[in-house]
């Protein structure tokens, strides 16, 4: 009978503390997000034009792209829209939109966004469709579009850390991650891509502890797990985290076959839609890339993929880092990348692995947390062999294209992973928040140093 109170008073701190941080992840984000929505330009990545463009043929209501007659995908768009856009990218002076009729339409290519599935897009297309009820000026529907784009992911993420059972610090710190987190202020699709595998992952820790998981339960994760196909080709990887569901699932061949199918039902959404819709490359990606060509060259001189690897860490591992931490695009119509310092950089990544060491559940499990950081590592690994077939000339040794923000998904899975290691001790909660604190001051230091950027 004396266990009772214990247990209940236990649960109520448990509840109280899950929900305050919850509420400082929101506020958080919001503060971060919206000032980052004043500092950035509009448009200002590589590929911001092109998925402007399929953004505002989504919140006109055409669902799928149409197929032009080079082979390559776009469709018919207001001319104010598209040259406005246009004048964003090159950082000309903008058109004044009002002087252009309000039914010219102009026809186009927007292949390297078409590839995307419509989910990818959904939230920038309701706040760009939202925010066309108040204005027609393109600068407001690109803002509504980022907005969308920002609650969505606040959203996601606040779902994400309100279910994870343990680990909530990390994870929301992985949440922000300054450029990371700056995508969810564009009208980049790389914002979705990390947070719906989090609320995924958070949902599989919640319920790893259960003696059995129900049907209901299981046939809620292979439908996230499949439509985690409709986000990036790579994405559906992260279903694998369903192998810390194995005994719940009751172990055996069946759990094993329970685990893989969802996992091939995300592939295989990827596949169908990357096959209707192929991922035609712009300027920005011409790389003189064939995989084809890759491939052969491997099988004929297979010592060439041990020079791939070896120089590709040498040269890259760090930047990997350094650009999901803090490497912002050019101003418009400038070609020299931003970064923040190299010891800012340092700074957080030092910190966040000892956070993710000390922000671990009462009782660890370091076999659910070598899963994970296996995981972690694969999905890492699949990123950059892709970008070496679909972007890397034949006979580079140094792989091309990977942007660390592609790869910060997989890092939220390592730091969760590490938060599994170890018992946690009576003084480990104190350090955590401090080192959480540091990180958030390095975080906002990223912002003031980003605002410098663009002269905000």
């Amino acid at each position: 009978m004396t266990d009772a109170p214990a247990n209940s008073s236990t649960n109520i701190a448990t509840f109280s503390r899950q929900h305050w941080q919850v509420s400082v992840f929101v506020v958080l984000a919001l503060m971060f997000g919206l000032t980052y929505l004043a500092v950035l330009p509009p448009l200002n990545t590589p590929d911001g034009r092109a998925h402007a463009l399929r953004i505002a043929q989504l919140a006109s209501g055409q669902f799928l792209p149409d197929r032009l007659d080079d082979g390559r995908y776009g469709g018919e768009l207001s001319e104010r829209f598209v040259a406005y856009a246009d004048a964003r990218v090159t950082g000309q002076p903008e058109p004044d939109w009002r002087s252009i009729p309000p039914d010219a339409v102009r026809q186009v290519d927007f292949s390297n966004a078409a590839a995307f599935t419509p989910l990818a897009h959904l939230p920038q297309a309701a706040g760009m469709a939202l925010a066309s009820l108040f204005s027609e000026a393109p600068e407001v529907l690109v803002m509504g579009a980022r907005f969308g784009n920002l609650l969505v992911f606040t959203l996601l993420g606040a779902l994400a850390v309100y279910l994870m059972p343990f680990g909530r610090v990390t994870l929301a710190l992985v949440l922000l991650l300054p450029f990371s987190f700056s995508q969810a202020a564009t009208v980049s699709a790389d914002a979705l891509n990390l947070a719906m595998p989090m609320v995924f992952l958070a949902l599989i820790m919640r319920w790893t502890g259960l003696p059995a998981l129900s049907m209901q339960r299981y046939l809620m994760l292979a439908g996230f797990a499949v439509a985690l196909g409709l986000l990036k080709q790579t994405t559906p990887a992260f279903a694998l985290a369903l192998i810390c569901l194995y005994r719940p699932l009751g172990g055996g061949p069946k759990a094993l076959v329970m685990i893989g199918l969802p996992v091939l039902g995300g592939l295989t959404v990827a596949l169908m839609w990357s096959a209707a819709y192929p991922f035609l490359p712009g300027e920005y990606f011409n790389r003189g890339a064939d995989p084809a060509a890759q491939l052969a060259t491997v099988l004929a001189q297979p010592t060439h993929l041990f020079a791939v690897v070896a120089d590709t860490i040498m040269d890259r591992f760090w930047i990997y880092w350094h650009s999901a931490m803090g490497l912002f695009p050019p101003v418009p119509g400038g070609d020299v990348l931003n970064w923040v310092p190299f010891g800012l950089a340092l700074l957080v990544l030092v910190n966040l692995l000892v956070v993710a060491l000390v922000d671990g559940p009462v009782r660890p499990g370091p076999r659910r947390g070598a899963a994970l950081i296996t995981i972690g590592a694969l999905i890492c690994g699949g990123i950059i062999a892709a970008f070496w077939l679909a972007f890397t000339a034949p006979g580079e040794t140094i792989i091309r294209g990977v942007q660390g923000r592609y790869l910060t998904p997989a890092y939220g899975v390592i730091a969760l992973g590490l938060t599994l290691l170890f018992t946690r001790r009576g003084w480990f909660p104190v350090l955590r928040y401090l080192l959480a604190a540091e990180c958030l001051l390095a975080y906002a230091a990223t912002l003031w140093i980003a605002s410098g950027f663009y002269g905000s």
